[in-house]
């Protein structure tokens, strides 16, 4: 079951789609979220912005993200999607994401809740509920469904290691 949280609009009278942030965490089921948002995504021709977020602890961390990236990559090319890739390393996800959104001109953000239970969640709040109140542009938050349909199974890609320069801005164009 599909459960889609949140759609806040803030703008002023703004419908189009044209360049869609799509933030990826260390987190599961973080790309999922792309089935859910291909609609909107076909719909408005958007451009997709894919921005890698990691702490980067460890050399795992750098390798899972840049892995998922490359699923990601190998459906928006085989959708006719386009789509730029940026990676950040830092700590504050929040504010990267909203910067990044607000450099790029971003029209609509596009985010994978996945309810952190931990205390620190609940002093400073979970990720999606931070963007969502610093935002001055539309949020759809997405939280994947706990089992994958035939679609979101088939997305599981085998794709040989790629290396990718990290940047914080949207560089690398591929795609349409």
């Amino acid at each position: 079951m599909l459960h889609v949280l949140f759609l806040l609009y803030r703008g002023l009278g703004k419908t189009d789609f044209e360049k869609v942030l799509f933030p990826i965490r260390l987190i599961p089921k973080a790309i999922n979220k792309y089935f859910y948002a291909r609609p909107i995504i076909e719909k408005n021709d958007s451009e997709l912005f894919i921005l890698g977020l990691s702490e980067m602890k460890s050399q795992g961390d750098i390798e899972v993200l840049t892995s998922t990236i490359g699923r990601l990559k190998i459906q928006l090319r085989k959708d006719k999607v386009r789509f730029q890739t940026g990676y950040c390393p830092y700590k504050d996800f929040p504010d990267i994401v909203l910067k990044e959104a607000k450099d790029a001109g971003i029209d609509l953000l596009i985010l994978t809740a996945n309810f952190e239970n931990d205390l620190k969640s609940f002093f400073i709040g979970p990720f999606v509920q931070k963007v969502i109140h610093r935002s001055r542009m539309p949020v759809l938050s997405i939280k994947p469904a706990y089992k994958q349909s035939e679609q979101v199974s088939s997305f599981k890609l085998n794709e040989s290691s790629r290396k990718t320069k990290k940047s914080s801005n949207f560089k690398e164009q591929s795609g349409k």
